[in-house]
């Protein structure tokens, strides 16, 4: 290949490949071998878009972490059940897979999943008690996380537009109204570990919001 006037080879000798990333770095001479500005130029612009997915990565691994999600799960009931005290009921059915491990951040987790209970708190028709249930299980190696409750539902044009940043449901006169990014942060987040959030409602009867999360090997 030809390149300003200088040659490139097709092949790259392995010992020059693995150094120049440190040598860029340290401005070390072997790199700097290269007399041809334009091909100086594509090399240190091709070192750094590598430099910079192998930065994303190393991110991404240390963002993760294991989450005992029945322990998580367990905790987070606890503290919305002395929170909300009788005027919200829980139907718990998780208790089962006491082991099991999904990937994730177990901070962000648990953020969500609270943010997700506190929508459905906040969804209930005045003078009928509110439930939650929440249950999980395994499927097609898949750890399916649900949270169904019993509040006012929503419309398929709402739930088109649910996830989208900045948009809130039926938060206008509550307390602890939010600016929409509670859900929109929970789906990209859950991507981003390799899952699904997925919902499903009905007017006056209620919504489902369900998590398909990777188990750790």
């Amino acid at each position: 290949m030809q390149l300003g006037g200088s040659q490139m080879c097709n092949s790259v000798d392995p010992d020059h490949a693995i150094g120049w990333i440190p040598l860029m770095q340290l401005g070390g001479s072997r790199f700097m071998q290269f007399s041809n500005p334009t091909v100086k130029d594509v090399l240190i612009k091709s070192v750094d878009r590598t430099q910079k997915i192998f930065d994303e990565l190393k991110q991404k691994r240390e963002n993760q972490n294991d989450i005992p999600i029945a322990r998580c799960l367990a905790d987070i009931v606890a503290e919305k059940n002395i929170t909300w005290g009788n005027s919200c009921h829980f139907q718990l059915n998780f208790q089962q897979l006491g082991d099991l491990k999904v990937v994730g951040n177990e901070s962000d987790f648990k953020r969500i999943v609270s943010n997700l209970l506190n929508n459905s708190y906040e969804s209930f028709n005045e003078g009928r008690p509110g439930v939650i249930e929440i249950s999980l299980d395994v499927r097609e190696g898949k750890a399916i996380l649900l949270l169904r409750d019993n509040g006012k539902g929503m419309s398929a044009d709402t739930l088109k537009k649910l996830g989208t940043r900045g948009y809130s449901v039926g938060k206008e006169n509550h307390s602890t109204s939010g600016s929409g990014i509670g859900v929109h942060h929970a789906m990209s987040s859950i991507i981003s570990w390799g899952g699904e959030l997925n919902y499903s409602s009905v007017i006056n009867e209620g919504t489902s919001a369900e998590m398909r999360l990777s188990i750790t090997r």
